[in-house]
């Protein structure tokens, strides 16, 4: 395992008429500790996507580096990470087995280590016996549970999830939080969250990255003293009511920010 430092990282894109460049993030710099579980929140459109995919190696940062471990990521052709995505990003033609087995076919994994591998990381995500279903054959829930278990199982030095709960409903993304939860910490991985969702935030994360601002960047740093596991009567302590409304003050911040911001443009 390793931790992950993102140091000076600014992107910008050009605009659809190629005439000026729109800064997404500015000097954005973090550390993730070994085996620390850190969640980025911030406003519908503000870059964390951006961010966890120059986190990946999937898209390039204008200035500055990440690093997972004492290795610089350069590209997504040698994974340092493994993204779970927003979408399911599911091959319809392949069954479960064949979805979880993708990344280890870009690793040379010899066949009958990739079947036993898939089947292993499937049965920890609670799949067991569904290895041959296609994905129209599954919920929205399992579905993303066999993207969970494609992440985990080329064994990456981190995970990164983009609001990987979006797609479900309420009660299916209660349950999918719990069950990643346990998962990443029996691992031991070390995890970045994207999410807009302060009380997900705070029952999953040891620590929260606040992003905001026009370009944005790191606006605040909330440490989530909590214990694990975080029960419904913990998250409705007064403690946790209390990390809440510090998010939702550093959210609602962050989106006055952009809106002055694009009016100022």
């Amino acid at each position: 395992m390793a931790g992950v430092r993102v140091e000076h990282v600014s992107k910008s894109y050009v605009t659809s008429d190629g005439k000026k460049r729109t800064g997404v993030l500015q000097d954005v710099s973090f550390d993730v500790k070994d085996g620390e579980i850190v969640s980025v929140i911030g406003p519908t459109g503000c870059g964390k996507s951006t961010l966890l995919r120059i986190m990946a190696g999937i898209s390039h940062a204008d200035a500055g580096k990440v690093t997972i471990g004492e290795k610089e990521v350069v590209s997504s052709a040698n994974p340092l990470s493994a993204m779970v995505f927003q979408g399911f990003n599911l091959f319809p033609w392949r069954n479960a087995l064949k979805n979880v087995e993708l990344g280890l076919e870009a690793k040379e994994t010899n066949p009958e280590e990739r079947e036993e591998i898939a089947l292993r990381f499937l049965d920890l995500v609670g799949l067991k016996g569904y290895e041959k279903y296609h994905p129209h054959e599954l919920s929205g829930g399992m579905q993303q549970r066999v993207g969970l278990a494609r992440a985990l199982a080329i064994e990456p030095e981190v995970i990164l999830l983009d609001e990987p709960f979006s797609s479900v409903d309420m009660l299916t993304r209660e349950s999918l939080q719990g069950q990643v939860l346990q998962i990443l910490l029996e691992t031991k991985k070390t995890a970045v969250f994207v999410t807009h969702n302060i009380e997900e935030a705070v029952l999953l994360s040891n620590r929260v990255f606040s992003l905001g601002g026009k370009p944005a960047t790191i606006k605040e740093v909330l440490e989530i003293d909590l214990p694990y596991p975080r029960t419904d009567e913990m998250m409705s302590s007064q403690k946790a009511i209390a990390l809440k409304s510090v998010l939702k003050r550093a959210l609602l911040s962050s989106s006055k920010d952009r809106i002055e911001g694009a009016g100022a443009a």
